[in-house]
């Protein structure tokens, strides 16, 4: 069976570069879960535990300090935020950055920025790694990194590097 389709007919299987998780496990002090793995980057990623699709993350109970690069199509990219979402108002997840494209006019863009204590907007566009780990590419859209926590200063500190910062007003 072949991986589903993006808008841009790529697969769902690009890696996040590593320094990108890095600074979220800087900015939650670890993280527990990433909901939307594979076992490629389990091996290496700094996660306590990963679910990868054979897993069904969508139908288990996420908790703590979440890493969340999900699946960009539809319709799963809608349903990890969903699921993310639910897990947060639950009060599940004690802390999460959630990495998607910056399609600002989406339902599923406005949930998240909704809930969230502070959001970068990348500066450029990260190349992801393919899943053939022969080359990088950025893709046809800018990013966002969602931030869900009480540290949305460190959060701005650590990710100002990445991009421009904007923060909820109390």
């Amino acid at each position: 069976m072949k991986p589903p389709k993006t808008l841009n007919g790529k697969n769902d299987e690009w890696y996040t570069p590593l320094k990108y998780v890095e600074a979220a496990e800087k900015v939650m002090g670890g993280i527990d879960l990433d909901p939307a793995s594979n076992s490629i980057t389990g091996s290496y990623f700094p996660a306590r535990s990963y679910y990868t699709k054979e897993d069904d993350a969508l139908g288990k109970m996420w908790e703590g300090r979440i890493w969340l690069n999900p699946p960009y199509s539809q319709p799963l990219l809608s349903l990890f935020v969903d699921k993310f979402i639910s897990e947060l108002e639950n009060r599940r997840l004690e802390q999460g950055v959630v990495l998607t494209h910056s399609n600002t006019d989406t339902k599923w863009w406005h949930a998240l920025a909704n809930k969230a204590g502070a959001v970068c907007f990348t500066r450029g566009r990260i190349k992801f790694i393919s899943s053939s780990e022969t080359k990088g590419t950025g893709g046809t859209h800018g990013q966002t990194f969602f931030y869900f926590g009480n540290e949305t200063g460190v959060f701005e500190k650590v990710f100002s590097e990445y991009g421009l910062i904007l923060r909820r007003p109390l």
